[in-house]
């Protein structure tokens, strides 16, 4: 008899059960956002860009990139348990104060 693995679901990049709790309205809002934001990025930068480096699209994608690494990191932080974290959370807020007035 074959053992079970509890790695079941390592194919997938998000976890089913999280998928529960996801609130597809903000993905959606933010999704729209991102878009319309790339769209007025090339609106605005379109001629510059094409003027100094030859190529028209060349801050539209430098954003493209940035987004897929946002969306990636998006995705690591849904796999993280924010329960476990805490028990680090005053010192994540006295390290969000110091770096605050380190700033100032």
């Amino acid at each position: 008899m074959r053992k079970k693995s509890k790695a079941r679901f390592s194919r997938y990049l998000i976890h089913p059960k999280k998928l529960k709790y996801a609130d597809f309205s903000f993905f959606g809002a933010a999704a729209i956002l991102a878009i319309f934001g790339l769209l007025c990025l090339y609106s605005a930068s379109a001629i510059f860009a094409d003027i100094t480096r030859s190529d028209s699209l060349y801050y539209l994608k430098k954003q493209i990139v940035w987004l897929f690494l946002g969306i990636v990191l998006g995705l690591v932080a849904l796999q993280i348990n924010y329960e476990k974290l805490r028990k680090y959370s005053p010192h994540m807020v006295g390290a969000t104060i110091l770096l605050s007035l380190i700033h100032i």
